[in-house]
């Protein structure tokens, strides 16, 4: 049944039974009406991209953890969260989080990582962000992670800290989740390891179908919440590291879409991994009996002191995304995810933050990520990566005052810049040749792979909103980012474009311009070129109203 059926029953056995028929009609409507804007959440709902980018930008304003046990898995976690939400691995905050990142790899095995005592944890949340920014370019660094955690693994199977004898539920979990980032990535995890870590969560699960903190033969540990959530995800997680379901053909069920229309996304046959003893019936038992204890107590842990809470929402997306493959099928509007948002909104603070209103245990740049995880459906967004796709027209430069040209992802000729992305560095860096004629190209072009091109985006949108953006000696540079910006056709840019519509170089208004009309649709709305101060104010209040109107949380900064 579902979550709101079951409230309205409890709700109802409340109501007075001499109440008007009038009046209950009315509470009936008001009920099922708030019912069902609640069920409407995704992560593309403007409320939720809303509460995303005051988080982001919180942590962008915030300054890193000095010292204490989240300095260096905070920094990690924190430019992994950036780079999921702003794709852009030029991002000081994902730079920082890649530079921690590397340096853990090179100190794993060595006597440096004695002084690391969540170097586990460290090197498990490594992998996810080097895999995610570039799995080619530090295939090394991901071996490294990969070959010291089978060589820290238990002898029972169970990963923890390394002085700990008994296995660890969450450092598990972490093990897990790293091993299935660097399948992913092509850097196989060996069956041995994962296997052997299945075998410690199916020994040690309690008979009430959770998990508790770090349980052995001599010792058992009460099942909570957090530690729950996080050996059934792991357990879900290693079996999809042994392919054991299958090839992830997936039905998204789009709770407003007929029945007829529902979208069904299959992934190209691939073969799993060799040796293989395990089958998904050998974890079923396992899985269900974890999963009626989840249902049996649906309750968030309590907001206490020191709770637990957001490190316990981003285990829960994993969970609930890996049992999605189990299941297979993809809801885009769960009841979990729903109430999730609603006990976020609640939680998150003025300065855009988590973890100041309910005391989180992980300082507040880790909540606050932990938090964004779970709204962006960050796991979900991982096991479906490789059937998203984007379709691009020409993204063609017309030509200015250069001869300068492209072939591919090169530029060739007599320009500075050898690349697009080497023309973006060069224009973050105030490079004098970034403002010179020669980079105003003839048919430049983004990057076709949609996660190289987003990134390049995000980068152009920061150049645009950037303090020096007014500076008229910066002209050319700000052609060129507001040219290349006009090709996003993506709402998520629009902001940048409305800015730069006010800029006083009528070719850098005129592009942003052609990009508000392209994305809108509304290809009949010219800005004329010699448009008045007045004019281009109208303009930009004309555009917040539009955009406004399709994500109505959205917040305008003033500069």
């Amino acid at each position: 049944m579902p979550d709101r059926f079951v409230a309205f029953a409890r709700i109802s056995q409340a109501i007075p039974s001499q109440l008007p028929m009038w009046l209950l009609a009315a509470f009936l409507a008001s009920f099922f009406q708030a019912s069902s804007l609640i069920a409407q959440y995704s992560p593309e709902h403007p409320t939720v991209v809303q509460m995303v980018e005051r988080g982001v930008s919180y942590l962008e304003k915030t300054e890193a953890i000095a010292s204490g046990e989240f300095k260096d898995g905070g920094a990690i976690i924190v430019g992994y969260t950036v780079y999921k939400v702003r794709g852009d691995d030029q991002h000081p905050l994902v730079k920082k989080g890649i530079e921690t990142a590397l340096h853990t790899a090179s100190i794993l095995g060595t006597q440096a990582q004695a002084n690391e005592h969540k170097i586990t944890y460290v090197a498990c949340v490594s992998a996810l962000l080097l895999c995610d920014v570039d799995p080619d370019k530090y295939r090394d660094q991901i071996t490294r992670i990969r070959d010291w955690l089978v060589a820290v693994q238990k002898p029972h199977g169970g990963f923890s800290y390394l002085t700990t004898p008994a296995g660890d539920t969450s450092q598990v979990q972490y093990a897990m989740l790293a091993m299935w980032a660097m399948n992913e990535a092509g850097v196989p995890a060996p069956v041995d390891t994962v296997e052997r870590a299945l075998g410690w969560l199916r020994r040690f699960q309690n008979q009430d179908g959770g998990w508790g903190y770090q349980p052995s033969e001599m010792q058992a540990f009460t099942t909570t919440k957090s530690l729950a959530t996080a050996g059934l995800g792991a357990l879900m997680i290693g079996g999809d590291t042994l392919r054991l379901y299958g090839q992830r053909q997936k039905k998204r069920v789009d709770d407003l879409v007929p029945s007829a229309l529902k979208l069904v996304v299959e992934k190209k046959k691939e073969q799993g991994p060799q040796g293989v003893s395990l089958s998904k019936d050998d974890l079923q038992p396992t899985i269900d009996r974890g999963v009626a204890w989840q249902n049996g107590n649906p309750a968030t842990p309590s907001l206490q002191n020191r709770d637990w809470y957001t490190y316990w929402r981003y285990s829960q997306e994993r969970y609930e995304s890996f049992l999605e493959i189990v299941r297979n099928k993809q809801e885009k509007s769960p009841g979990w995810y729903n109430q999730g948002v609603e006990e976020l909104r609640k939680l998150q603070d003025e300065s855009g933050a988590w973890g100041s209103k309910h005391a989180d245990h992980a300082p507040n740049q880790v909540a606050t990520s932990f938090a964004v995880l779970f709204l962006i459906r960050s796991t979900q967004k991982a096991i479906g990566e490789l059937s998203e796709g984007m379709l691009f027209g020409g993204y063609g430069l017309p030509k200015d005052t250069s001869s300068m040209r492209q072939v591919g992802d090169k530029v060739v000729g007599n320009s500075s810049a050898s690349s697009i992305d080497d023309l973006l560095k060069m224009m973050e860096e105030d490079d004098p040749k970034a403002s010179s004629e020669e980079n105003l190209l003839d048919n430049l072009r983004l990057a076709a792979d949609p996660k190289t091109r987003r990134a390049q985006l995000a980068r152009l949108s920061r150049i645009l909103s950037s303090n020096d953006v007014l500076n008229s000696e910066n002209y050319l540079k700000r052609r060129v980012a507001s040219r290349l910006l006009s090709q996003a056709d993506d709402l998520d840019f629009v902001p940048a474009m409305i800015y730069a519509l006010g800029d006083p170089d009528r070719i850098v208004s005129k592009y942003a311009d052609d990009g508000l009309r392209l994305v809108s649709r509304r290809l009949d709305n010219i800005l004329p070129e010699d448009a008045s101060e007045g004019q281009k104010k109208a303009a930009i209040e004309e555009w917040k109203k539009w955009y406004l109107s399709l994500r109505p949380d959205y917040i305008f900064l003033e500069p």
